[in-house]
This record gives C-alpha cells, sequence and structure tokens, in this order.
C-alpha cells in the first residue's frame, strides 16, 4: 500500500560541514547588502524601499545556496535547515553591518583593519555612537535585514529537507518528472488507486491531449542509486486564457515499499 512520505529527520555529520560552508556566502552576500546601502545615492524612504528590496533578493540568493549546502550534507530535518538558515542570516547581517561601518571609515579617510572591523567590540563602539533616532531606525532596519535573511532561506530551505530520499541508499531522489498526463479525474478516485498503487488501474485512465486545458499530472521521483525506491504526486494544471497557468497540489508524495520498477518503467514508457 502506498504511504504519505515523510522526511526522516536525519542528518549526517556533515552537518558541521554545512554550518561551516554556510558561512562563506552568507558573509559574502552581508558584505555586498552593505555596499549596496554605502554606494546607493538614494535617501530618506527611498533608502529604506531600496533596502528591504535588496534584502529580499539577497535572501532568495543565500536561500537557493543554503539548498545546495543542505542537499550535500544530506540533511532530512527541517528544523536543522531552519536553524542554518537562522545562523547564515545572523552571519550576513553582522558581516554586512562590520562591512558597512568599514566602508564609511574609508570614504571618511580612516583606514582601519578589516579584522579589526569584524571585532564585536568594535561594532558595538560604532554603533554607540549615532543619536537615539538614528539607533532605532537601525534597530528597524537590522530587524527587517535579519528577519529576510533568515525567514526567506528558511522557508526555501524545506524543499531540500523534505525533499524524497532514499534511506537504504543514502541517496537523493531524482527531480519529480511528469508520468502520466490525465484527463482531469476525481481527486478520491486517484488517490485511492495510487495508494493501493494499482499502476494498471492508471495506464487505463483517460490521457489528456493538447486540447485540454486543464489535466492531472502524476508525477515520480526515483532513487537515483538502487531504483527500487520511488515517490508518487499529483498535480493539476490548469491553462487559462491569456497564457495564465494554475497548479495544484492534489496529493503529496507517496511512496510504495517494495515498489514494482518494471511496472513504474511500463507506466513511464507509455507516458512518452
Amino acid at each position: 500500500m502506498g504511504t504519505l512520505y515523510s522526511a526522516s529527520g536525519r542528518v549526517s555529520g556533515k552537518v558541521v560541514l554545512a554550518f561551516l560552508l554556510s558561512g562563506l556566502p552568507a558573509g559574502v552576500i552581508g558584505g555586498c547588502m552593505a555596499m549596496f546601502v554605502a554606494y546607493m545615492p538614494l535617501s530618506g524612504l527611498s533608502t529604506v524601499a531600496a533596502l528591504i528590496v535588496a534584502a529580499l533578493v539577497l535572501s532568495v540568493l543565500l536561500g537557493v545556496t543554503l539548498n545546495a549546502i543542505l542537499r550535500l550534507a544530506h540533511v532530512r530535518n527541517r528544523r536543522v535547515g531552519h536553524v542554518l538558515a537562522l545562523f547564515s542570516g545572523m552571519v550576513a547581517t553582522y558581516s554586512g553591518t562590520a562591512a558597512f561601518f568599514w566602508i564609511a571609515l574609508r570614504t571618511g579617510g580612516t583606514e582601519i583593519p578589516v579584522p579589526q572591523a569584524l571585532r564585536p567590540d568594535f561594532l558595538l563602539e560604532m554603533l554607540s555612537t549615532v543619536d537615539a533616532l538614528s539607533a532605532a531606525v537601525q534597530t528597524l532596519l537590522i530587524v527587517i535585514v535579519v528577519l529576510a535573511f533568515a525567514w526567506i532561506p528558511a522557508v526555501i530551505s524545506q524543499r531540500t529537507t523534505s525533499a524524497p530520499y532514499c534511506e537504504a541508499c543514502g541517496l537523493w531522489c531524482d527531480e519529480f518528472a511528469p508520468a502520466v498526463y490525465l484527463k482531469p479525474t476525481s481527486a478520491a478516485q486517484l488517490q485511492k488507486t495510487i495508494e493501493a498503487w494499482d499502476l494498471e488501474a492508471v495506464l487505463a485512465l483517460e490521457r489528456a491531449t493538447d486540447q485540454d486545458r486543464a489535466m492531472d499530472i502524476i508525477e515520480t521521483a526515483r532513487c537515483s542509486g538502487c531504483r527500487d525506491f520511488a515517490t508518487v504526486r499529483l498535480k493539476r494544471v490548469h491553462h487559462e486564457y491569456g497564457g495564465k497557468t494554475t497548479v495544484e497540489l492534489r496529493m503529496p508524495p507517496h511512496v510504495a515499499p517494495g515498489v514494482d520498477v518494471e511496472m513504474l518503467a511500463a507506466l513511464l514508457e507509455e507516458a512518452d
């Protein structure tokens, strides 16, 4: 019987490497943020808006980078992904603050070594030199940046930590790929068929054509090693007039222990 797939929650010893590796891109992204703030020719509310937009864009980039690191470290635990995102966000914010003060002092004619700019006592000293209003504004902006640098990568990281993983082989599954395109079918009927792992019944369902604006797509993700482990999910795709396309996940990934690989192969071949 097909069962709902859920990540094992396990991590490998490589998780330490993941934290070490995440610090480098986080620091670089924080530095980029500092350069953007220091050199952008804006002022007032325009500066705040530009800062928020830049933080969002760089946060997405950081999230994509963390996804690759989590995959490399074989992390299947969502909480670990969230902690790594928070750690990276803090590193990005800290390095960005240090880089901003370093650039500001350098622009004003004061040269300081980079290691000194990274010291916590130096940053606290620099922050204490601004007036109360400026300090409040800076604190608010820092909070916004931290939230962007941590929350967005945390959301993106779930794509990896919850992705299908073959525990027997210690390998991630291939990306989900369409196996068969069906005319709109009852979700309950399809789910019952898939949970029973009755792939012959799936093959007997009416196929969608290029003329159908709505279709149900059964996608499969198979282990990249043993090929004996697979997950199946169901999507509804609706092509609306005007070129707009909506996608609805009708059934989350299900796994069938001891999956019939030959039957899967037949399904994929039939779909081609």
